[in-house]
């Protein structure tokens, strides 16, 4: 029976939607105010939101039988609210140089953050489903938001139809999985192996997350949409979308697999080595930044499957520290990039950021600064949850995969430095001359915090993720009934 509790665990998402929808109506009959107050308001209702998901009662049974909120939730949540939060900093300088309304896009943000949230929380195949529509269809929106840029189009249009099809086929396993078990929430991989039916099912469900997290061999999308996409929305799928996708896939996968584990290790390290072996590959002959960036996040997804091949609560706990670190300093790299206005095709590439360091020093430095935690340097946040990867898969004995991560990741310092050789080493016959909105520097400012004092003191952040991934063990074996 539906009772006040399960409104009560979806609190956070409520706010979101109905934040949307007064800022939709406001703008409906307001638009000259609403043109200088959206973004204030989008910024209001994300705080909101973060307050009342930080403040949820833990206890509450999951709302509606499929909708949790224990630790795991929460501690996404958070990390996606923040994301939004610092997506909605850069969007507001971003927008407002390039004199875009910018109300529409905002409704599509929170709707898609509301998506994301619900996605994460469900252990139901059908309403993951539904969520990830509802964050897809807010993505296609933003992509191809900037009717002016044609690259902005092209890109919308492509993640439509391939994302198109990423639904169809997770809907399509979710439909097999169903007619195997007779369940929409997954089950252990005991009962999937009774028949044919259901392991194509997990196959396919695990292929349509896959292209959600950009994994290899479904990640070709990346760097066409990243490149095309304002540079705002680039870091939103970047840091948040992904992030959402990884909590969910843990969510769809940890059930089916917690009992075998000969069939865990089978699968995941083999993907986990393609695809950051396939993203620092390709990401080495890349002169455009963002693209760079976006065969970077292929890369960082392969570390994310390696903790995620170790399993159990070490495994969990360095998959969420990874996503966190990658997070803010993907934020902050894209934030630079939105601070650029491009050449005349409106691109930033490897020639255009020449002698940045010269016209712009605060925002090269920070930018070097977010390329250096990507890259793992110490004592910055991206070392730290590279650390603590590598040593799940060397606690876990998986010694060949550790070492070939780590190659991989010695690979990846390369084009790093390029662009840093260009920001600092190239001078230019003309400095670049543009304005970064302050708005956009207190974006950045506050993610190059997180990356320094995180990756210093972790004690806090671990101690959080520690306790969110043995929430996340013990509700994944109440739902496969363990």
């Amino acid at each position: 029976m539906i009772g006040p509790q399960d409104f009560a665990v979806v609190l956070p998402e409520l706010i979101l939607v109905g934040g949307a929808i007064l800022l939709l109506l406001l703008d409906a009959f307001f638009p000259s105010l609403m043109r200088r107050f959206s973004f204030d308001t989008a910024t209001a209702v994300i705080m909101v939101a973060l307050f009342a998901l930080w403040r949820s009662d833990k206890l509450l049974p999951p709302a509606f039988g499929v909708l949790y909120n224990d630790a795991f939730s929460v501690f996404v949540g958070l990390v996606i609210l923040l994301s939004a939060l610092l997506v909605v900093m850069l969007s507001w300088g971003y927008m407002e140089e390039r004199r875009l309304p910018p109300a529409e896009y905002l409704v599509g943000l929170l709707i898609c953050t509301a998506g994301m949230l619900l996605m994460t929380r469900s252990s139901n195949l059908i309403m993951i489903f539904v969520a990830l529509e509802v964050l897809s269809l807010s993505l296609y929106l933003m992509i191809g938001y900037d009717r002016a840029n044609t690259d902005g189009a092209e890109s919308a249009m492509k993640y439509f139809i391939l994302g198109s099809f990423a639904s169809a086929i997770f809907i399509f396993g979710a439909v097999l999985v169903y007619g195997q078990t007779g369940s929409m929430t997954m089950v252990p991989m005991s009962n999937l192996l009774q028949g044919r039916i259901g392991v194509i099912g997990l196959v396919l469900l695990v292929t349509g997350m896959g292209f959600k997290i950009s994994m290899a061999p479904f990640h070709l999308w990346t760097p066409d949409v990243y490149q095309g996409a304002p540079a705002p929305v680039a870091a939103f799928l970047a840091s948040a979308s992904k992030v959402a996708a990884v909590a969910t896939l843990l969510r769809i996968v940890y059930p089916a697999f917690a009992l075998s584990g000969e069939m865990w290790l089978s699968v995941w390290p083999w993907l986990a080595g393609l695809t950051m072996f396939l993203g620092n590959i390709v990401a080495l002959s890349q002169e455009d930044v963002k693209r760079i960036l976006a065969y970077s996040s292929i890369a960082h997804v392969g570390y994310v499957l390696m903790a995620l091949a170790v399993g159990g609560d070490v495994g969990i706990h360095a998959v969420l520290f990874y996503v966190l670190t990658y997070s803010v300093a993907t934020v902050g790299a894209f934030g630079v990039v939105a601070a650029m206005p491009g050449d005349e095709r409106r691109r930033v590439d490897l020639y255009y950021v020449r002698g940045l360091s010269r016209s712009h020093p605060v925002l090269a430095a920070l930018f070097a600064l977010f390329l250096l935690s990507l890259a793992g340097v110490p004592p910055l946040v991206g070392f730290a949850g590279k650390f603590v990867a590598f040593r799940a898969a060397l606690v876990a004995g998986m010694h060949p995969l550790a070492i070939f991560a780590a190659l991989n990741a010695a690979a990846a310092v390369y084009y790093y430095l390029r662009i840093i050789i260009r920001l600092y080493m190239e001078p230019r016959a003309e400095p670049l001359t543009f304005r970064v909105p302050q708005v956009i520097y207190a974006s950045l400012v506050v993610a190059a915090v997180g990356v320094i004092l995180v990756g210093i003191f972790p004690g806090g952040v671990l101690d959080m993720i520690q306790m969110s991934a043995r929430a996340f063990i013990m509700t994944s074996f109440a739902i496969a009934g363990l």
